[in-house]
C-alpha cells in the first residue's frame, strides 16, 4: 500500500551526461511492488539510454568503495534498499502506518562490517559488527518527484 524506498550513490567522473551525478545520493521513491532487482534494471536502462549499453555498473554496498580502481567511462551506482527512520518521539507521534508514511525526512539502512577491516561477514559472531545508517533529506517525502537528495547522513555502530 506505501512506497518502498532506494538509496543510489552516483559514481559517474568520466561521463559528462552524468558529471552532476557524481557522488551525490538520492533517495528513491518507488511503487510499494517494485523490488530492489526491478528498481536496479528500471534504473540501469534507463541510465544506459543516456550514456551507452554496458556503460553502467552497480556496486557491492558491503565493501568501501575505491575510486581509482572503477572502470573509466562508465557510471558506477551503489543501491540499497531504505526504510523510514524515527526517533523514539516520532515513533509516540505517528501511531498509525498512514502517519509513519508521510513527511519522511531520515531513512535508515544497515551493512555488516568487521572491525578489523577484512571481510564484511565473519564466522566468529563476536568480531560481527553491523553498521547503521542514517541519512537525512533536503525535500521530506511523499514529494513531487520520485527522488530526494541526501543532504547529510551519519553511522551508528551495533555489536
Amino acid at each position: 500500500m506505501f512506497a518502498l524506498y532506494y538509496r543510489v550513490l552516483f559514481f559517474t567522473p568520466d561521463l559528462a551526461d552524468l558529471k552532476a551525478l557524481h557522488k551525490k545520493e538520492f533517495i528513491y521513491k518507488t511503487a510499494p511492488t517494485l523490488r530492489l532487482a526491478e528498481f536496479k534494471e528500471n534504473l540501469k536502462s534507463s541510465l544506459e539510454k543516456k550514456v551507452g549499453t554496458g556503460k553502467v555498473e552497480f556496486l557491492s554496498n558491503i565493501k568501501a568503495i575505491e575510486e581509482e580502481k572503477l572502470e573509466k567511462g562508465k557510471a558506477h551506482l551503489q543501491v540499497i534498499s531504505v526504510l523510514p527512520f524515527f526517533t523514539d518521539e516520532d515513533k509516540a507521534a505517528r501511531p498509525t502506518q498512514f502517519l509513519q508514511n508521510f513527511d519522511l525526512l531520515q531513512f535508515i539502512y544497515e551493512t555488516p562490517f568487521t572491525k578489523d577491516g577484512g571481510s564484511a561477514y565473519t564466522e566468529d559472531p563476536s568480531k560481527q559488527w553491523k553498521r547503521k545508517t542514517v541519512l537525512k533529506l533536503a525535500r521530506a517525502f511523499p514529494y513531487v518527484g520520485i527522488r530526494v537528495e541526501v543532504v547529510s547522513k551519519r553511522d551508528v555502530r551495533r555489536c
